[in-house]
């Protein structure tokens, strides 16, 4: 666009509506104002078109009237009153155009300009369905004041009226449509950045789900990956986040939980392309349900990173969505290779974060992860500090590679007997730790109970001795650490293959201060 054209555009957009970022309530009073303006000043320069029956002096006052309304309305406050207060604008034009028609009903033409700026306005400033609803007000008002002379001009006033609701409903739609797609634009730019700042697959899955909702205005969105290693395409899926979580925002899906929707998921990652299904009662694909309830419509978008599938979303509607708008299929088309490239980078880093904080001999988590945790101790939080007895021995007697295998079967027998939530971790050289959320001291006797049980039932090369101790309300994490150690000394001392428990003592002043038993 040539530079003079962009900025006479610029500046009459200033003139009927402000600038940008002004209240909308503000830009509706300007918009109405200068409407007010020009079309008193189209009356004022046609007024000589008009027969000499006519006054015209009256309709040049009436127009000069038009013409002040139009600079006060302009300058009123508008944005500090509630929005219902623009509808006076058209409702008090449709009756004062109506009055005017009464005194000078020749000039029927002239009122008829201002009826089409009010739905002009309307159609500007309100929802699409407003102008259908001011304009009877609009003909039935005129017809009431004006009277029989209103009758000699009702096939020209529902002509008219009728071509005035289109112009007025054809701007609102209009205007409705390019206000959706750019808060579509904006949400999606605000999705990639999410993408781009996520730090967990989680993250990234809540931000991708979150604008696809938005987006189709669909009632649900599922995020569904393969696990780790798996075949992205033949193999099983699972929710992204946390086990069995619904990872949308709607009501929770616990069929869909139970029973993810494969086959459909499969067909849209195998063709790489996005799956719409307008009418999901026909479809070859088994029923979606939103909490047991069949789901009209169903769209399957693979989320693809190149040749590699990162997953799927399936996003669902409970009234039938037969096809989507052009925007909305490419604002898809974009999104998808994104979304997949944020969730394959997010698992490589998941991976490595992983990788780094993992035993390659036994699978558990190492003392990088322990010093992380140890900080992390809450009250109630049990530690166990182990250590195999006599390793030293059975590297001697049996080598290294048969004392390797006895430390992973015996971080297997640690990750059997500790819960979900619960951390178990290869601290260095053949000793071992248990961090036990909120187990307390009945807690963690359980679990090392069911330890020395299981381990003693393999008829192991070693046996192993423990220290315990249970995070009191006022002590530092590594308090905690320093008990337990010294309890498994008090193990070690006592014959090993044995369990300790760490105690405190309380001191004359009420401190606390752990018992030293290791020296």
């Amino acid at each position: 666009m040539h530079p003079v054209v962009s900025r006479a555009l610029s500046l009459i957009e200033d003139l009927f509506f402000g600038r940008p970022g002004t209240d909308p309530r503000a830009s509706a009073g300007r918009l109405a104002g200068t409407l007010y303006i020009g079309g008193a000043l189209v009356v004022v320069s046609t007024v000589w078109t008009l027969p000499a029956s006519v006054d015209r002096l009256d309709l040049t006052l009436i127009a000069g009237a038009g013409l002040l309304i139009g600079l006060v309305v302009r300058l009123l406050p508008w944005e500090h009153w509630p929005d219902r207060a623009i509808w006076s604008l058209p409702i008090g034009t449709l009756a004062g155009m109506a009055t005017a028609a009464r005194f000078e009903p020749a000039a029927v033409g002239h009122y008829l300009a201002f009826n089409a700026l009010v739905s002009m306005f309307v159609g500007l400033t309100r929802r699409p369905g407003a102008a259908l609803t001011v304009a009877p007000l609009g003909l039935g008002t005129y017809l009431f004041v004006a009277g029989s002379a209103g009758q000699r001009h009702l096939a020209g006033l529902v002509i008219q009226t009728l071509v005035a609701v289109a112009i007025g409903e054809i701007l609102a739609l209009a205007i409705a449509r390019h206000s959706r797609t750019g808060r579509d634009m904006a949400a999606l730019l605000d999705a990639a950045v999410t993408l781009g700042a996520a730090t967990t697959e989680r993250e990234a899955a809540a931000a991708i789900t979150s604008v696809l909702r938005d987006l189709l205005g669909a009632d649900a969105v599922t995020l569904w990956r393969s696990p780790e290693g798996a075949d992205p395409i033949g193999g099983p899926f699972v929710l992204e986040g946390e086990s069995r979580a619904v990872i949308h925002l709607g009501r929770d899906l616990t069929d869909w939980a139970a029973d993810p929707p494969e086959q459909g998921i499969r067909a849209a990652m195998a063709t790489g392309r996005m799956i719409h299904v307008g009418d999901a009662a026909s479809s070859r694909f088994p029923t979606v349900t939103l909490d047991g309830t069949p789901a009209a419509s169903v769209l399957y978008l693979p989320l693809r990173n190149g040749p590699v599938i990162a997953g799927a979303v399936v996003a669902s509607w409970r009234q039938r969505h037969r096809r989507l708008d052009a925007f909305v299929h490419r604002a898809l088309e974009l999104l998808a290779p994104e979304a997949g490239r944020a969730l394959s980078r997010l698992r490589v880093t998941t991976n490595l974060a992983r990788a780094a904080e993992t035993d390659p001999v036994t699978g558990l988590l190492n003392r990088r992860a322990f010093d992380r945790a140890l900080s992390g101790l809450a009250a109630g939080d049990a530690l166990a500090i182990i250590d195999l007895d006599h390793f030293k021995a059975v590297n001697d007697r049996f080598g290294h590679a048969e004392g390797d295998v006895l430390l992973a079967r015996f971080g297997e027998a640690i990750a059997q007997v500790v819960r979900r939530g619960d951390l178990a971790i290869r601290y260095g050289g053949e000793e071992f730790a248990i961090v036990l959320s909120a187990a307390g001291q009945h807690g963690v006797e359980l679990v090392m109970s069911r330890l020395q049980r299981e381990w003693r039932a393999t008829s192991p090369l070693a046996t192993f001795s423990a220290g315990v101790a249970v995070r009191e309300a006022d002590e530092d994490p590594a308090g905690v650490f320093l008990r337990a150690d010294a309890a498994l000394y008090e193990a070690k001392r006592g014959g090993r293959d044995r369990v300790e428990h760490a105690r405190t003592l309380v001191l004359p002043n009420g401190a606390r201060e752990a018992t030293d038993v290791g020296r």
